[in-house]
């Protein structure tokens, strides 16, 4: 339980923050998830641009007014089911300037944090077992 609050963003994948770790078997279908979502070239590796590339995604299909921001709905929408219980939680951390909208620099930094805490040996790159060891 040393991992922080940005985990299950990474491996939730669908997820914008959240604030509770996942189960270990949740977890190891989320790593899978994010393998097979985030691995762009599918060599077994998820390297920091291909994590934000694939993100990326996540933000544009949740602005649904194409505004640029994330309100607190649309941030909502971004997060799975069973992370929705945390929202204002997670919203409000992700909203470093607390205008009440998450800007798209906002949504990156975060993301980054996560990608970073999993990222054990700092070389950018995040093995399948990296991956796993957030859901235990």
């Amino acid at each position: 339980m040393k991992y922080s609050v940005f985990i299950p963003v990474i491996c939730g994948f669908a997820a914008a923050l959240a604030c509770a770790l996942p189960s270990q078997a949740q977890g190891t279908a989320d790593a899978s998830a994010l393998l097979s979502t985030a691995d762009l070239n599918n060599d077994g590796l998820v390297t920091h641009d291909e994590f934000v590339t694939a993100r990326s995604g996540v933000f544009r299909n949740a602005d649904a007014n194409a505004s640029g921001g994330l309100d607190p709905a649309e941030f909502t929408t971004a997060l799975d089911d069973r992370l929705k219980r945390f929202s204002n939680r997670a919203f409000a951390r992700v909203d470093a300037n607390n205008d009440g909208v998450v800007s798209q620099a906002e949504w990156d930094s975060a993301r980054t944090r996560a990608f970073d805490k999993l990222d054990s040996n700092n070389d950018k790159i995040l093995s399948s077992e990296e991956i796993s060891k957030a859901g235990r």
